[in-house]
């Protein structure tokens, strides 16, 4: 069997065990709370993390004033209704008075503001039941229905708001920001004055007592954890096989084979995608996309990590193919010496670097498809955030755009292209797959004569 041939040197326990290595050190990267040497991640807890919190939040902290507002805007209508009941008996007895009904004119105009009066109430009445609900709602601190009651009352501009959840100094020192919103009543029953500028509302840090709360409230994030770690140990066991199937794919049987060899192959496919992550990452992106007090603490710092054993992994495939070209070529070097006999020519070792290079494009291809998926689960997560739903309903455009999914997919794609290219070239280049594609083509034309 092939695999007998590819993997013989490694025996499925030493895979299962560094396996098991790659699920252990995802746990630890992924849960463990305060690494030190991680960028921006403090060694020490925050003043405010009364819990050893991982999973956090940017939170609105506008409840107070919201309780303010609504406050103000119940006694308000509840003077209104007052007031309005007050006009509406007036003037509705005054069209029972007998003279104003001997009266057709004076009883006409009295009917319509009673009818006038009337239907204002009744609209005072549905604005304060409705504002009561309101209430109840916010404290309530459903998810679904907070950001539109916040919508409804709090103002600010949409790229203030962003820049303020992009660049939270949240330090040693503080854990909140104060940012400039105004509050302000739509209710057309009340002062204009209402329109006023409250203190500033602050944009409060708030850590979860656990991971699970966190995921309760955000279960976006579970999936994308828990896909994170399958990932991260699928990396690791692939990196075995890749490595395990080379010694099958040595030229002659019967040499050693060097794996200082396959390690020089893998150098360009090292210094392309050093230099792939220097141009997209520092160069085209240059700043993080998600920043590190969105919801994890040292986010950025565990992703580079993280990062690692992916890239090393595709250097590793990436060198694979290099190393089948490169005994493509020197099978087609033996192929085309004097005195072959090409007709008997054994093709085992053709038919096996075919095989590899499949299974390396195989691997890739599922390597970046798991990747795409692992990183647009993590977007849609940051954007089902409150704050960050919020600041789409005020801005009508999403906190980050799927298109920063299609980019990733397509910026990844190309080195996967880079290095595919060629190597299929090597082999519609060999001399024995041209003199078996023109035997193929002149057996259908000489029957047909």
């Amino acid at each position: 069997m092939a695999s007998d041939n590819f993997y013989s040197k490694w025996p499925n326990e030493f895979a299962i065990v560094i396996a098991t290595i790659g699920f252990l050190l995802a746990i630890g990267l992924l849960t463990i709370n305060r690494i030190p040497f991680l960028w921006n991640n403090p060694g020490k807890p925050h003043p405010r993390d009364t819990v050893n919190s991982l999973f956090h939040e940017i939170r609105l902290a506008a409840c107070e004033h919201m309780d303010t507002l609504m406050d103000e805007r119940i006694t308000r209508l509840s003077l209104a209704m007052v007031e309005q009941k007050r006009l509406r008996d007036t003037v509705c007895t005054k069209c029972q008075n007998k003279d104003t009904q001997s009266k057709a004119t004076v009883l006409a105009f009295y009917m319509a503001e009673c009818t006038k009066h009337k239907d204002t109430l009744a609209a005072i009445i549905k604005l304060y039941e409705r504002t009561q609900q309101e209430r109840m709602g916010y404290h309530a601190f459903n998810t679904d229905t907070t950001s539109k009651y916040l919508t409804a009352y709090l103002s600010i501009r949409a790229d203030t708001l962003r820049k303020l959840l992009d660049t939270c100094p949240f330090s040693m020192d503080s854990a909140s920001v104060t940012a400039p919103f105004t509050l302000a009543d739509t209710s057309a029953y009340l002062l204009e004055s209402l329109k006023v500028k409250y203190p500033n509302i602050r944009l409060t840090r708030m850590p979860f007592p656990d991971k699970m709360a966190f995921f309760n409230k955000y279960p976006g994030f579970g999936y994308w954890f828990i896909l994170g770690i399958l990932q991260f140990t699928l990396w690791f066991l692939m990196g075995v096989l890749v490595i395990g199937m080379m010694p099958g794919l040595k030229q002659k049987a019967r040499e050693a084979f060097s794996f200082g060899g396959y390690l020089w192959c893998c150098l360009t496919p090292f210094i392309i995608i050093g230099l792939f992550i220097l141009v997209v990452y520092l160069w085209l992106i240059g700043d993080n996309v998600i920043k590190d007090t969105y919801f994890m603490n040292g986010f950025n710092g565990r992703m580079f990590l993280y990062s690692l054993p992916g890239y090393s992994l595709a250097v590793l495939c990436f060198g694979g193919y290099l190393y089948v070209a490169k005994s493509l070529r020197g099978l087609n070097k033996e192929y085309n010496k004097p005195g072959t006999d090409k007709k008997n020519f054994d093709l085992q070792q053709f038919n096996r670097l075919n095989t590899a290079f499949k299974f390396l494009f195989f691997l890739c291809a599922a390597i970046l498809s798991v990747f795409v998926i692992w990183v647009g689960s993590l977007f849609l997560s940051v954007n089902s955030m409150d704050s960050m739903k919020y600041y789409s309903l005020i801005s009508g455009k999403l906190f980050i755009p799927n298109d920063f999914i299609y980019l990733i997919g397509l910026v990844h794609s190309l080195l996967l292209v880079i290095f595919y290219i060629p190597v299929q070239l090597e082999f519609k280049s060999m001399e024995v797959v041209r003199e078996q594609a023109a035997a193929a083509n002149a057996g259908p034309a000489a029957a047909e004569g």
